[in-house]
């Protein structure tokens, strides 16, 4: 039955394919001789209205036009006034031009007629026609005094040598040119149109396309593609889509011009016919296929009645059901044959059911051990405080449990089969070490990676199990404990113990360098006020003309040198005295000046003070920085000392301008970042430059006391080590540093929350 129903659905295909081919072949045709003929009478018109410009043209007072134009006018008011006469629709305008471009035409007004001069000689068409060019149509346009549509045909005036003269142009409606079109009407919804050579239309049913819109212009793609075709030349047919509806488009040119004219209709409509054709047809396959089927179906049921019996039985005993009972034999034939057969298989599986069910049985319980067994593993495994990941020898993942999960983002389903290092790319660095693990079968234990976390560098440390087998290296189990508590808790006490030492040092040592550098300074004043009344001529000779002897000025250039060097004592010790004042900071804990601030407003009066900082403006013009502001909305108030913190930030702000001034970066900038974290409840704060950074070494000893990268007499190393104490102690803050050679610096302060604003 399928097959002679396909054979009628194929019959019906190839009839409506055939149907189709001659309708289209036919109407297709039929089409295109109608839509040239519609060319060919508008070429024939336009063809016999050229006659009359050529005739004008060769007259002998239209050769004589440049020596006697006014005589040619008076000959054209006359043509003028009998071709409006004979052809009110058609001819608009009469008017000459001579070999200067200098054109007369006849104008119409309340007063009777007149001659309006102008000047076309940078017209192409009159260019062309001086160059030797025939007779010739211009581009359609809109007449400005009627508004109408109109085209104009100029022919060339020639001398007894052919030579160009000057033209004739006649200005002609194209109310007759669109008439025809409007002929061009096929089916119930089709439609004619004429398109000039720029693609302009000439005439459309709609209105608001005559002589305003290209239609290779148009935004739908398929028109403009059919546009493109039509400007190609020739005669032919085009199927597009008109909001998503298929057309069929004919189209034929007018040589004379180089217009095409075209026919437009839905394919629907086209193929209307064929259409009917093959429902019909579908309509009789149908009828046919039904009764062939009611044929089929009867018969069938007679033959497959018994083989349905059987093999609904196999199927109950497939299932477990065993009450169905032997089956009848009621012939035979090959079906007899069968169901003596099943009854003998029945009578065998019978005997072997009890044996297959204690089996089963068995299997299930194995299955649930294993099921129970697994699911207490993979408990284990989820209730490990460390994330647990395992690899099989390729290093794809294997295992992953709850805590991989949540560090990374990615659920189970997602990492299993996946290289590890996609999954979790800090584990890139020991991929080595892993390779090292599966093939040597040796534990590597306790290398620690650093990586950026929010605002702060976090470390992990990771340990790799092997897993071994009697033959060969099956994989791994790798070990991932976060332990940035434990790395931050060892730096801070190492960094504590380091500013403790000089805090109690500079405490021991403050009263026994303060008192002699005062004494010290002191001194060195009284000398240089006993100095200063000195007084000196400007030179030798003024110094002979007072009578003051060489050895007077030899005195007087001694205690000049000793008033520079008592100078260069009082500052050296200023310097000592400022130094010691440092030193102390870290001996002193004290938050009786805390309140609270605005951060981002804390931040700006920061950025007010680096603007017009001494020590920062020697290093760097600040206005020169650009600076990048990326606040949170609705930040929560800080608790702080608002003069220390503004000492911190100003002298983060003069290293990185320093940095930057000394690698001579261009387009220096600071982005500055303030932003809330929920846990715990802390503000950071961040200042990252776009300077030469650091390498490994020295940040490690960035916030070391006496530590600095500045020349000798430069830095004292005190700044970062004072700003990490007073963040650390004074604020119970953290301070950290992100920085590579090349990536800038980017220092975090982390400060606790006070209220909300």
């Amino acid at each position: 039955m399928p097959i002679i129903i396909l054979g009628l659905l194929s019959l019906s295909f190839v009839a409506y394919s055939s149907i189709k081919i001659v309708i289209e072949t036919e109407l297709s045709s039929s089409m295109l001789s109608s839509v040239g003929k519609s060319a060919e009478s508008i070429n024939r018109w336009l063809a016999t209205i050229m006659i009359e410009p050529e005739t004008i043209a060769s007259t002998p007072a239209a050769k004589r036009i440049n020596e006697d134009f006014h005589n040619f006018d008076r000959q054209n008011l006359n043509r003028h006034i009998t071709l409006h006469r004979q052809h009110p629709d058609i001819f608009q305008d009469i008017y000459a031009a001579n070999r200067q471009g200098e054109y007369h035409t006849i104008i119409k007004d309340e007063k009777g007629y007149s001659v309006f001069v102008g000047d076309i000689e940078n017209r192409p068409y009159f260019r062309s026609i001086m160059a030797g060019g025939p007779t010739q149509i211009t581009p359609p346009l809109i007449s400005r005094t009627t508004g109408i549509p109109m085209i104009f045909i100029v022919a060339p005036i020639l001398d007894g040598k052919e030579k160009p003269q000057g033209l004739i142009g006649a200005g002609i409606s194209l109310k007759y040119i669109q008439q025809i079109a409007q002929g061009l009407q096929a089916g119930e919804t089709g439609y004619g149109f004429i398109i000039a050579q720029d693609g302009t239309y000439i005439y459309h049913p709609d209105d608001e396309f005559i002589m305003q819109k290209k239609i290779t212009e148009l935004e739908n793609p398929s028109i403009k593609a059919l546009g493109k075709s039509i400007a190609a030349g020739g005669s032919g047919m085009y199927r597009y889509y008109r909001n998503r509806e298929p057309m069929v488009a004919f189209y034929h040119p007018i040589p004379i011009s180089g217009w095409v004219v075209a026919t437009v209709l839905p394919e629907k409509e086209l193929f209307a016919p064929a259409i009917q054709a093959v429902k019909l047809l579908i309509s009789i396959t149908i009828i046919f296929a039904g009764l062939i089927a009611i044929a089929i179906i009867y018969a069938m049921q007679r033959l497959t009645r018994p083989l349905q019996t059987l093999a609904d039985r196999i199927g109950q005993i497939a299932a477990g059901n065993f009450k169905g009972g032997h089956l009848k034999i009621e012939s035979n034939d090959e079906i007899g044959s069968l169901s003596k057969s099943f009854n003998e298989m029945l009578d065998g599986l019978e005997n072997q059911r009890s044996e297959v069910k204690t089996l089963v049985n068995k299997l299930q319980r194995t299955v649930k051990d294993l099921q129970k067994a697994k699911t207490y593993t993979a408990g284990i495994i989820d209730s490990m405080p460390s994330i647990l990941i395992g690899v099989d020898k390729n290093g794809s993942v294997t295992q992953w449990n709850n805590k991989a999960e949540n560090a990374t983002g990615i659920p189970i389903g997602q990492a299993m089969g996946k290289p590890l290092n996609a999954v979790y790319p800090r584990i890139k660095s020991q991929i080595d070490n892993l390779h090292r693990t599966i093939q040597n079968r040796e534990i590597i234990a306790d290398m620690k990676i650093p990586f950026k976390k929010g605002a702060y560098v976090a470390y992990e440390n990771i340990t790799i199990f092997p897993l071994n087998a009697p033959e060969e290296p099956v994989g791994a189990v790798i070990r991932i404990d976060d332990v940035t508590q434990q790395v931050r808790m060892e730096e801070m006490m190492i960094q504590s113990e380091k500013i403790l030492s000089v805090g109690g040092l500079a405490a021991g040592m403050a009263h026994e360098i303060n008192n002699p550098l005062a004494g010290m300074i002191q001194s060195a004043n009284v000398m240089k006020s006993r100095l200063e009344n000195i007084d000196m001529p400007a030179n030798l000779n003024a110094a002979k003309e007072l009578g003051i002897s060489m050895e007077d000025i030899a005195t007087f250039m001694k205690k000049r040198n000793i008033f520079r060097m008592l100078d260069a004592i009082q500052k050296s010790g200023s310097r000592a005295a400022e130094i010691v004042s440092t030193m102390l900071t870290f001996a002193r804990k004290s938050d009786a000046a805390m309140s609270l601030h605005s951060p981002d407003q804390l931040m700006d009066k920061i950025l007010d003070l680096a603007a017009t900082d001494y020590d920062l403006k020697k290093q760097y013009d600040f206005k020169s920085i650009q600076i990048i502001k990326e606040y949170d909305d609705n930040l929560p108030m800080l608790r702080c000392e608002g003069s220390k913190i503004q000492q911190v930030f100003l002298n983060i702000l003069r290293n990185g301008a320093q940095a930057m001034q000394t690698a001579q970066t261009k387009s220096p900038q600071f982005i500055i970042r303030i932003y809330t974290e929920k846990e715990p409840a802390m503000i950071s704060m961040e200042i990252e430059d776009n300077g030469p950074g650091m390498d490994r070494a020295i940040r490690s000893k960035v916030f070391d006391p006496f530590f600095t990268t500045k020349p000798v007499g430069i830095g004292t190393g005190l700044g970062l080590s004072v700003s990490y104490f007073i963040i650390t102690e004074n604020h119970k803050g953290t301070m950290d540093v992100i920085s590579e050679p090349g990536k800038g610096s980017n220092f975090i302060i982390r400060l606790p929350v006070g209220t909300k604003k």
